[in-house]
């Protein structure tokens, strides 16, 4: 060991910048697992979004048939997922979202006709199979756009429903 300047000797029992450095790193490694822990389990299953034909009529909730194949494919990967099997924890939402053009008519709102949508779409997958105490409907509105609202092409590509798995504290 190096002899220590007796004058100087505090400087010798201050850990180094690197000291300090790895420290901080391995602080910040522990707080980002533990807000990832906090984080909700989630698996998406799919997205309906509007291809050749729309999802659903204007201003109305009423699932096109054209899309009833792609939600029955949903299914399937739904009661086939480890998750869904082993852990009742798990739920399925439903999330309705819709573009930002007003609308006139049954709805208020985009709101309220991306939450029907939503419905719309969990009543097919409770009549399939899904039981009704794992399956939630969230509308959006077009409050949660897929493309930013002023881009011409932004409309259909934000008329959509996104389905996913979610782990659920109760809480869900």
């Amino acid at each position: 060991m190096a002899k220590l300047d007796e004058d100087r000797e505090w400087l010798n029992v201050w850990p180094s910048f690197a000291d300090i450095a790895v420290c901080a790193m391995i602080l910040f490694l522990i707080y980002s697992l533990y807000l990832i822990s906090m984080l909700p389990q989630q698996i998406r299953i799919g997205e309906l979004t509007e291809k050749e034909k729309p999802l659903f009529a204007t201003g109305r909730a009423d699932l096109s048939d054209d899309y009833k194949p792609v939600i029955d494919k949903m299914y399937e990967d739904i009661i086939e997922r480890p998750e869904w099997n082993n852990d009742k924890t798990w739920v399925v939402v439903v999330k309705g979202h819709t573009d930002n053009v007003p609308i006139s008519g049954k709805y208020n709102n985009n709101w309220e006709l991306s939450s029907a949508r939503a419905l719309s779409v969990v009543d097919y997958l409770t009549k399939k199979g899904i039981p009704e105490k794992r399956i939630r409907a969230i509308g959006y509105g077009e409050h949660d756009p897929e493309v930013d609202h002023r881009k011409p092409t932004s409309e259909p590509k934000n008329r959509r429903i996104e389905v996913m798995l979610f782990k659920s504290d109760g809480r869900l």
